[in-house]
């Protein structure tokens, strides 16, 4: 039989955890990413885990607020848990973007497009480019291939920039503009 005022401070302690979630979603959503960084790392320090959607909001703040270093530090982690992860490819790949660092925006974008072909042949064999419905593929798709070829525009890289963007127009033709 537990102590009653354990309890109530158990209680106690699982109604301020549950109220620090609120307030951070909710300055998330308003976009203030100071104030959720601060109960993000109130939370970690209270919480057993961290969750993967707070993870992403611990990446997404670090680099709202221009902290490059920590939000790489957080999607990098993530993607030692899922490697085949394009949103995480994306959202590494923009940071090193945002802070300048092209080339390594290219490799990682690169990384991010070569997995989706190799899930294409997976799928599909070699003739992915005639069998692949691009209609059923997700945005992140089209997206790494779309940030990639606007990378390399960035670097000079013309060619490139033009073999992309056949990839990007053929999964989402209707954005061909």
């Amino acid at each position: 039989v537990s102590n009653p005022s354990d309890v109530t401070i158990q209680q106690f302690k699982e109604e301020i955890m549950n109220e620090l979630l609120n307030r951070t979603a909710s300055s998330y959503r308003l976009r203030e990413f100071g104030k959720t960084l601060r109960y993000l790392e109130v939370l970690r320090d209270y919480q057993p885990f961290v969750t993967d959607d707070q993870k992403a909001m611990f990446g997404q703040c670090y680099k709202a607020e221009q902290r490059y270093n920590e939000a790489l530090s957080i999607y990098q982690s993530m993607l030692q848990e899922n490697r085949e992860d394009l949103r995480i490819f994306r959202e590494i790949a923009s940071i090193y973007t945002l802070a300048g660092q092209l080339p390594q925006a290219k490799q990682t974008l690169t990384q991010a497009t070569q997995i989706a072909i190799q899930y294409y042949e997976s799928k599909y064999g070699s003739a992915y480019p005639i069998l692949v419905d691009p209609t059923r593929l997700s945005d992140i798709h089209y997206t790494v291939f779309f940030e990639k070829a606007t990378v390399l525009y960035q670097l000079g890289e013309y060619e490139n920039v033009l073999k992309d963007c056949s990839c990007a127009i053929f999964l989402r033709p209707d954005r061909a503009e």
